[in-house]
């Protein structure tokens, strides 16, 4: 569940009040290095940059991530915390979701 879904916008809104923010986690949860930068972020995730501009503020305030400049390049670094886990393990009661969801449609479809 790379992509964003309906659910994941929906369980975004239900638990953070703000559409993006749990995309915008997931996507930082899995970047193997840890980084994600706001332009290929926005590429990725197929929205606009100011759409995720006060999650990333946001997670920067709590102390989740911390913004770097590279090469004139704005960067958000993963700090270590346990949200990141819960992150990845909600993500993937999202994808087990949207199957059974998908599974139903295709079962009323028949």
């Amino acid at each position: 569940m790379s992509d964003r879904s309906e659910l994941m916008e929906e369980r975004s809104r239900q638990l953070f009040g703000q559409t993006h923010r749990l995309a915008v986690m997931i996507a930082i949860a899995q970047s193997p290095d840890g980084r994600v930068n706001p332009t290929d972020l926005s590429f990725e995730l197929r929205i606009a940059q100011s759409a995720f501009q006060a999650p990333l503020r946001d997670l920067v305030a709590a102390g989740l991530v911390t913004r770097v400049v590279e090469h004139g390049r704005n960067f958000y670094v993963r700090e270590k915390s346990k949200v990141w886990d819960w992150i990845l393990e909600l993500k993937e009661e999202l994808a087990a979701e949207e199957a059974r969801r998908q599974t139903v449609r295709s079962l009323r479809s028949s």
